[in-house]
């Protein structure tokens, strides 16, 4: 069969009013193709006894084929009617998904969905285009790439190809061209304004931490998951003005905290803080705000406790996998009390970036990097661009000292 179809043909249209009837024999044949409403290119060939006749009957042919595989949507649907009717419900209703990975696609499709705006499903199912949105959002949420690749591809592609809409999902397995923004956002790091930073710090001192993070949907929370509320809170709290990673602020325990009446200092002792094999390297770490200190001498315990400690009992260690888990939650809550929206999109090593900008108008690189960690060129490369922080926190003298010479 020869090709009829030199020109475009669109999803549910055909080339038969513009392919020409030839002469046989027996009387006429009409080469012709059919596009589906998933994109798939037929072609087929009628025959009959005059020129009109086949063009009807190549119509009627067309028009049964067309309907054995319509669906309510088209390639031509906005892509935005579909992520509305049928992506947004879907995840809503997912008996499969936890209600914190539900909050997380939820938030990932808005930015897939801004993203798309305009776009026909024909058109934003394209590998480019899809690429470009993941990188979009890398460029602006960098926490919410992954979340972001999933939505679009098993929530929006695998669900257009079930519908027949698509014939194939183009980012399934694919491997897609995503960077991180350049310099000053090294691996997509972000951080807050020291406004932002202080609401935050501020709130988690004063958190209403005497019921669940989630409530559970039947029956009452268990002592534990109550307390992993508060756990976590701290756990945030003591990252936000230490800049310690999970790991390490999970390993601190009061005997670490050390208080001479003035100040507060924690000792990171080797063992607590994360480096290669043999050269891990300890550092003090001045508590920098009056309203931390006091709440860390309010809530002081044995010695021998964990500052943190697993949400059933202080006495022992959190596991850092268990407590990251609980970390997207608080922060996104935190965003929805707080109005600190980038918190939806950082994760828990965001804080130490955060800390380098925050007190770069009043500690030079190597004091940050002594205090907060990292080398001091990294000090200087990642966390010192002013575009991203400001730096309007200002350390008091006695801070400084506290920095340089700890007790």
């Amino acid at each position: 069969m020869s090709t009829t179809a030199k020109t475009y043909i669109e999803p549910g249209h055909t080339s038969i009013d513009r392919a020409t009837p030839r002469k046989t024999p027996t009387g006429w044949q009409l080469d012709w193709s059919v596009r589906l409403h998933d994109g798939r290119i037929e072609q087929r060939r009628s025959k009959a006894k005059t020129k009109g006749e086949v063009r009807a009957r190549a119509r009627r042919k067309a028009e049964e084929m067309l309907a054995s595989t319509s669906t309510e949507w088209t390639p031509r649907t906005p892509i935005t009617t579909y992520i509305d009717k049928v992506t947004r419900p879907k995840i809503e209703k997912s008996s499969q998904l936890k209600d914190l990975s539900k909050r997380r696609y939820l938030a990932s499709l808005n930015l897939v969905a801004a993203e798309l705006k305009g776009y026909s499903v024909h058109d934003a199912m394209q590998f480019r285009v899809l690429e470009r949105t993941l990188q979009a959002i890398a460029n602006t949420h960098p926490g919410s790439v992954s979340s972001a690749r999933t939505v679009l591809s098993t929530y929006i592609a695998d669900a257009l190809v079930r519908d027949g809409v698509i014939a194939g999902n183009p980012i399934r397995g694919a491997r897609l061209d995503i960077r991180a923004q350049g310099k000053g956002e090294v691996d997509g790091r972000r951080t807050l304004t020291s406004e932002e930073y202080d609401t935050v710090v501020k709130h988690l001192l004063t958190r209403d931490t005497s019921g669940p993070l989630v409530q559970p949907k039947k029956g009452g929370a268990r002592a534990s998951t109550i307390n992993a509320h508060a756990r976590v809170t701290r756990l945030t709290l003591l990252q936000a003005v230490t800049g310690l990673r999970i790991s390490e602020a999970n390993r601190l325990r009061w005997a670490h905290v050390e208080d001479d009446g003035e100040n507060i200092i924690i000792n990171a002792t080797r063992d607590i803080v994360k480096g290669r094999k043999g050269k891990e390297k300890g550092r003090y770490i001045p508590i920098l705000r009056e309203d931390v200190a006091e709440y860390l001498r309010t809530h002081r315990e044995d010695e021998a406790h964990y500052v943190v400690g697993s949400p059933t009992t202080t006495a022992s260690a959190w596991d850092a996998t268990n407590a990251d888990d609980k970390v997207p939650e608080l922060y996104s809550q935190i965003a929805d009390e707080t109005g600190v929206e980038i918190l939806r999109d950082l994760r828990s090593h965001s804080w130490r970036a955060t800390l380098h900008g925050v007190y770069a108008d009043v500690m030079d690189a190597r004091t940050r990097a002594n205090i907060f960690g990292h080398t001091e060129q990294i000090a200087d490369e990642y966390y010192n661009d002013r575009a991203n922080v400001e730096a309007l926190i200002r350390a008091t003298a006695q801070a400084r000292t506290s920095a340089d010479t700890p007790k």
